[in-house]
């Protein structure tokens, strides 16, 4: 449950650095980030709940297995959302800023994309071939 509560103001905050950078001040009209405020306050809090994970399942010789509830949709909604919505904006900027701007851009884009793509590899794709 941990997991999850710090993983939703994680993508929340990378959704505004991206809509942001590399402005010192957020640039999202203030109706939205009260919105993505209150959506990520309400998410955590579920997160939190029985609405999310009641339980585990425990088998002898396996992991354990969370009772996956209908609160997780909230919670992708949440993270799965706004991660690729932060990336459209840092790749739009990226595309439309002048040759100064992608100077500053360069390094992050460089480092987003190494990031997911590790994450992919190390989190997906390896324990999918290692299961095989």
């Amino acid at each position: 449950r941990l997991v999850l509560f710090f993983a939703v103001p994680n993508s929340i905050i990378f959704l505004l650095l991206m809509h942001t950078f590399p402005e010192i001040h957020i640039r999202m009209r203030h109706v939205f980030v009260a919105g993505l405020l209150a959506l990520m306050g309400t998410t955590m809090l579920a997160t939190l709940t029985p609405f999310v994970f009641s339980g585990i399942t425990i088998i002898a010789g396996q992991a354990p297995k969370p009772i996956v509830e209908p609160g997780i949709v909230l919670f992708m909604i949440t993270a799965v959302f706004t991660i690729p919505l932060a990336l459209i904006f840092l790749l739009r900027r990226f595309f439309r800023s002048s040759q100064d701007e992608r100077k500053k851009l360069k390094p992050l884009l460089i480092g987003v994309m190494l990031m997911f793509g590790l994450i992919i590899i190390f989190d997906f794709i390896f324990p999918i071939v290692k299961n095989y």
